[in-house]
């Protein structure tokens, strides 16, 4: 998989990636717009043969342990799920973040995404603390850490 800094002419694919995997709960898409306006936020694409696969954002924040990246959506596209992509982006950013001198990483991932949970924890990211309620529907919010040291 080719990895690649996302451009404006990609977003339209990175949308309908998201729609498929997120649906109403998904960012909208002049969100994603607005991502590549900001500083210190980041996104990326991986592709195969030219075909967009999936797609990682993140953000530069001063967090509890310093200087860190916020994982804010990964996703995969149907029918290219579990073929190792999201891991792909994930060690994109490890390497990244070492580049950087950044040495911690963090999201937040609904408590009913068992899937990306059990991606996360595979990759070896730890659960730090959960926020009641903290999403719309009532759902509560995992928050994950990884230490690069």
């Amino acid at each position: 998989m080719l990895i690649k800094k996302l451009t404006k002419s990609a977003l339209n694919e990175v949308y309908e990636i998201s729609k498929e995997q997120f649906g109403a709960s998904g960012w909208q898409f002049e969100l994603f717009e607005e991502e590549l306006q900001k500083p210190d936020h980041y996104g990326f694409v991986g592709k195969v043969k030219n075909e967009i696969v999936c797609f990682l954002f993140f953000m530069f924040t001063y967090g509890l342990k310093g200087e860190e990246y916020n994982i804010l959506n990964i996703a995969t596209k149907r029918g290219h799920e579990n073929k190792g992509y999201a891991s792909e982006m994930l060690n994109f950013l490890v390497d990244y973040s070492q580049k950087t001198n950044i040495e911690n990483l963090w999201l937040e991932v609904d408590e009913k995404n068992i899937k990306a949970i059990d991606l996360y924890k595979g990759f070896g990211f730890k659960i730090d603390y959960i926020r009641k309620k903290y999403y719309s529907n009532g759902d509560n919010a995992i928050i994950m850490s990884y230490n690069l040291n």
